[in-house]
């Protein structure tokens, strides 16, 4: 088993108590000082029961398929959906955790996702292994004990901050009619950018973001992804369908190292978008992403504390796809990109993806501990 969860497991179980579900009429609170109106009768027309539930905080922490410690990140700026299931039955298992993948997509990032199963990590990887999933699922039954629920699947709607505010036990249709309905309520209760401290990113650089913290927080589930990139190895050639061959100089071997560099990495809290660290890679990226321009670049543009870095990214269009290119980083010797991504000397980061067509597999990441400067 790898690291053990945090001292503050153990008060997070205790203080979380039952969900004591509440009369209509109640509000859904966001972060400090925002309160947005979700209509209860609305919700109750789709099943959900308001809740005056617990903070659930910046987290879930629980094991992941192998049995490792995993932090699920809850978003602080949006709602987040934390969808509760069994793993016992691992066809009815995947079959949910196949539908929410598919929704998840359509939300184009307006929603937060993480999955949780009372059940055992080897049950859950039975249920979840292979399906090459866009967020994080745990299993912690301590957790799911603490909220009463007795009956799955479930489904948790966690206001921004971390605060559980409905509940729904049984099947819901998240891809559908009422899904996209629900979907609409929440953005307009939380519009996109209001609060966000991510909203200078463009849609692309968010969900790079969310990739490169889903790979920190769970990085034993990310070797399924790594392997679909070996899926597509011919010899020295990457092909993907219906996409121009790319040379390779290492093939098979880079990925395998980074496989099992991944079956013994701990998981890391979530990198920090930073925008002035952002304006530091378009910099970066624009005067040519060599090594010998980063530091210049930054002490032009701010000053930061502890150790920097960065990398340049390369390769695919999506942001999965960018990230296991990074991590892998085939003809580089060392695996830069991975050590960059699962540094624990680094807390913030900036983000730069060219825009147009033609740039779009292209970009830079600048790393930091700390930094402070232009925005």
């Amino acid at each position: 088993m790898g690291a053990s969860p945090g001292p503050w497991l153990p008060a997070l179980l205790l203080g979380l108590g039952l969900l004591g579900l509440s009369a209509p009429g109640l509000q859904a609170q966001g972060q400090a000082g925002e309160a947005e109106a979700l209509d209860p009768l609305f919700l109750g027309s789709l099943g959900f029961r308001t809740a005056r539930g617990p903070s659930l905080g910046a987290g879930l922490e629980g094991l992941d398929q192998g049995g490792d410690y995993a932090l699920a990140e809850l978003p602080q700026a949006k709602a987040c959906l934390v969808w509760i299931f069994d793993a016992r039955y691992p066809g009815l298992a995947r079959t949910g955790l196949a539908s929410l993948e598919e929704a998840r997509r359509s939300w184009k990032g307006q929603l937060g996702l993480v999955a949780l199963t009372p059940s055992s990590p080897a049950q859950l990887a039975k249920a979840a292994g292979g399906l090459g999933l866009g967020f994080p699922v745990i299993a912690s039954g301590g957790l799911v004990s603490s909220l009463g629920i007795d009956a799955l699947p479930a489904s948790l709607l966690v206001a921004p901050g971390g605060r559980v505010f409905a509940l729904r036990q049984g099947d819901f249709d998240w891809a559908g009619t009422e899904g996209q309905a629900l979907l609409g309520a929440l953005q307009k209760a939380w519009p996109p950018g209001a609060s966000d401290p991510t909203s200078f990113l463009s849609p692309a650089e968010e969900a790079l973001l969310r990739e490169l913290n889903l790979a920190r927080a769970s990085p034993r589930a990310y070797i399924d992804h790594v392997r679909d990139y070996e899926v597509h190895i011919r010899a020295s050639r990457l092909e993907y369908p219906n996409e121009e061959a790319l040379p390779l100089k290492e093939g098979l071997a880079a990925a395998e190292e980074v496989i099992a560099l991944l079956e013994g990495q701990k998981p890391l809290p979530p990198l920090q978008a930073s925008q002035g660290l952002s304006g530091v890679a378009k910099a970066w990226f624009e005067a040519g992403a060599g090594a010998e321009a980063l530091f210049p670049t930054l002490e032009a543009r701010g000053s930061w504390k502890g150790t920097a870095g960065a990398s340049a990214l390369i390769g695919g269009a999506e942001a999965r796809r960018l990230v296991v290119f990074l991590l892998v980083g085939d003809g580089l010797p060392g695996r830069p990109g991975y050590r960059a991504v699962f540094s624990p000397d680094f807390r913030k980061i900036g983000l730069f993806l060219a825009p147009g067509a033609e740039a779009k597999n292209r970009g830079a990441l600048v790393y930091a501990w700390d930094f402070s400067g232009l925005e």
